[in-house]
């Protein structure tokens, strides 16, 4: 698994435990601001680069219009924010 972050110059290996603890906080703090309730299932689409739908299958999110949503509002401040 690698971690996938916007733009290419922000690729990070896999595993997460080898990925900086600063950065990885940043980036549950950015989901979870974006994401509200639904933090945890960004942070894991987002992380793994798993399809929506599944991600939304797994965390029980009815609509994934949801998660894409906070997708958008994540890609919108992901550069401010991390």
């Amino acid at each position: 698994r690698r971690l996938i972050l916007p733009g290419a110059k922000y690729v990070l290996p896999a595993p997460q435990d080898k990925v900086n603890p600063s950065d990885r906080a940043a980036l549950r703090r950015l989901c979870d601001c974006v994401g509200g309730n639904n933090g945890q299932a960004l942070l894991e689409h987002v992380t793994t680069g798993e399809a929506v739908k599944s991600v939304c299958q797994r965390h029980y999110i009815a609509s994934p219009t949801t998660l894409y949503r906070a997708l958008k509002r994540y890609y919108v401040r992901f550069p401010q924010d991390l």
